[in-house]
């Protein structure tokens, strides 16, 4: 991948939310504040070659959150990841 498209976290001035220096901080934030906002959207792909797209269908930061932890929880619970 082309390194010009990498975000580069440093570089984003963190005057608003000077205890967010990280994008998990910032996630978090984001859960406390707004926890039932729209935070992913997938959406189905055609059936057909040439069809459309379905519509979005969003996940909101609090199950987006929920879903992290339980999947944290079952990678500790089965001693995939090192101490």
């Amino acid at each position: 991948m082309d390194k010009s498209l990498y975000d580069e976290i440093e570089t984003v001035p963190h005057t608003q939310f000077p205890e967010c220096d990280t994008l998990l901080k910032h996630f978090h934030r984001h859960c406390e504040a707004t926890p039932d906002k729209d935070f992913l959207g997938t959406r189905v792909p055609p059936q057909e070659e040439k069809g459309d797209f379905g519509p979005y269908v969003f996940t909101s930061f609090k199950e987006v959150d929920r879903q992290s932890e339980m999947i944290a929880r079952a990678i500790r619970h089965l001693d995939l990841s090192p101490e």
